[in-house]
C-alpha cells in the first residue's frame, strides 16, 4: 500500500506542479509583489497604530491562531474505484492512511511557520510581557493542535466504536479547546497551551490503534471528503487557467433575472447574452468576482496613503479583468455555439461590452472608499480618472490580446 500511496503522490504532485506553472505567470507575480508591499506597508501602519497592549489583544491574536489551524486538510488520495477494486486490501489501508497523513502535514507546518513571523511584532505590541518566546511555544502548539486535528481526520475514516464519547472526535471540539488553550497563553502562560496540546495529542495517539482495529474503513466517506477536497483546490487553479476535469453546478438565480433586460433581445447580442446568462447563473466566476469586489472595498476603507491605496484598487480591477478572461472561452466545447451565425468578431465585441460592464461597476464601487478616506485630496480625483483609464485600456486593449493568444 506504500507504493500505491508514492505512486499516486507521484501523479499528484506532476497535477499541481503542472496547474501552479499557469497560475504564477508573470503577469500575476508582479501583482503578487505589489499586493504584498502593499499589505505590509498597511500592517507596519496597523503595528504603529496600536502603541500599547489591549484588555482585547489575546483575544484577536486567540482567534487567528484558531483560524490558522483551518488551514491543511487530510489529503488521502483515494480515488472511487478503490472502494471496489481495493476492498479486499482494507487491513492495509491504515499504512496508507499513515502516509497520507505525514504528507498533509507538510503544508501546515510552512504556513504556521510563516505566519507566526507575520504576527510576531503584533504579538509583541498587543501582549503586555510577551517574548519571541511566547510566539514560538504558541507555533509550537498550533503544530500539535493541528497534528491532533488530522488525527481526528484519520480516525474519522473508520467506525470505530471503542470509544464511547464520540463527541472527542468532533473537530469543533479541538478548535474549542485549542481558542481556550491559546487564550490561557496569552493571558497566564504560553506553557499552558503547550501542555494542553501535548496531552490532547497523546490521548488521542493512544486510542488511534484501537479505534482502527475495531472499525471498518467508511470508503464512501473518504472518497466523498477527497473529492471535495480537490473540487475547492481545482476551483482555485479554475480561476487562472481551464480545468477540464472541474465541473461547477449551475444554479437559476431567478433573482437575478432583472439584469437580463439590461441586453436587448437582438441577433447582434447572441454571445452578450449568453455570457451575461451564464455570469449570473455560473458559480465560480461570479462568485471570485463579488470576493475581489467586497474584499477590495473592505481593504480599501482602510488604507491611509493614497499611494498605497491607488496601486491596490489598480491591483484589485486587474486581478478581476484578468480572472474574467477565461471565460471567454466557457462555451467554445458546445457545438451549438458554432452554428450561431455571429461571426467571431462579433462574440470578441459582446465579452468585451461584459467585461467593461463588470469592470465599470467595480471601480464606481471600489472608487467610494478611495472618496470617503481622501476627499480632502485633489488627488484622488485623478487616481479614479486612472482607474477609469485603466478599465478601458485593459478591456479594449489587453484582453484583447491576450484572448489572442490563447
Amino acid at each position: 500500500m506504500l507504493d500505491l500511496w508514492k505512486k499516486r503522490l507521484r501523479k499528484h504532485q506532476m497535477e499541481q506542479f503542472k496547474y501552479l506553472k499557469l497560475v504564477f505567470n508573470d503577469h500575476f507575480v508582479i501583482a503578487l509583489i505589489f499586493l504584498i508591499g502593499a499589505l505590509g506597508v498597511g500592517y507596519a501602519s496597523l503595528v504603529r497604530l496600536v502603541a500599547h497592549a489591549y484588555w482585547w489583544g489575546p483575544i484577536v491574536l486567540s482567534l487567528i491562531y484558531s483560524l490558522i489551524l483551518a488551514i491543511g486538510r487530510f489529503a488521502n488520495l483515494i480515488e472511487a474505484a478503490d472502494s471496489t477494486f481495493l476492498l479486499p486490501k482494507e487491513g492495509e489501508f491504515f499504512h496508507y492512511l499513515l502516509a497520507a497523513r505525514k504528507y498533509s502535514l507538510i503544508l501546515p507546518i510552512i504556513v504556521i511557520f510563516g505566519l507566526n513571523l507575520a504576527i510576531l511584532p503584533l504579538t509583541l505590541v498587543l501582549v503586555q510581557g510577551s517574548s519571541v518566546w511566547t510566539v514560538i511555544l504558541m507555533a509550537l502548539s498550533t503544530l500539535i493542535f493541528k497534528d491532533v486535528l488530522l488525527w481526528v481526520e484519520l480516525m474519522n475514516c473508520y467506525d470505530g466504536n471503542t470509544i464511547n464519547t464520540n463527541w472527542l472526535l468532533n473537530k469543533s471540539f479541538w478548535y474549542g479547546l485549542a481558542l481556550l488553550s491559546f487564550l490561557l497563553g496569552f493571558y497566564v502562560s504560553p506553557i499552558i497551551t503547550v501542555v494542553l496540546a501535548l496531552i490532547g495529542n497523546l490521548w488521542l495517539r493512544h486510542q488511534v490503534i484501537n479505534y482502527v482495529i475495531s472499525g471498518n474503513l467508511r470508503f464512501s466517506v473518504v472518497i466523498a471528503n477527497e473529492n471535495a477536497r480537490q473540487f475547492r483546490i481545482l476551483k482555485i487553479y479554475n480561476l487562472f487557467t481551464d480545468v477540464p476535469s472541474l465541473q461547477s453546478p449551475a444554479k437559476r438565480r431567478k433573482y437575478l433575472d432583472p439584469f437580463l433586460r439590461l441586453v436587448k433581445p437582438n441577433h447582434e447580442n447572441s454571445f452578450l447574452y449568453l455570457f451575461f446568462r451564464g455570469f449570473l447563473r455560473g458559480t465560480e466566476y461570479l462568485g471570485f468576482y463579488l470576493r475581489f469586489v467586497i474584499i477590495g472595498t473592505i481593504i480599501l476603507f482602510f488604507i491611509h496613503q493614497i499611494w498605497v491605496g491607488t496601486v491596490l484598487y489598480l491591483l484589485f480591477l486587474y486581478l478581476s479583468g484578468f480572472q474574467l478572461l477565461p471565460f471567454y472561452s466557457q462555451y467554445d466545447g458546445i457545438v451549438f455555439t458554432k452554428l450561431y451565425p455571429v461571426t467571431s468578431k462579433a462574440k470578441l465585441h459582446s465579452f468585451q461590452q461584459l467585461l467593461v460592464g463588470l469592470m465599470s461597476v467595480q471601480w464606481l464601487i471600489m472608487s467610494m472608499p478611495l472618496i470617503i478616506n481622501f476627499y480632502q485630496n485633489p488627488l484622488v480625483w485623478v487616481c479614479i480618472a486612472v482607474g477609469l483609464l485603466f478599465v478601458l485600456a485593459f478591456v479594449y486593449g489587453y484582453s484583447k490580446t491576450r484572448i489572442k493568444k490563447v
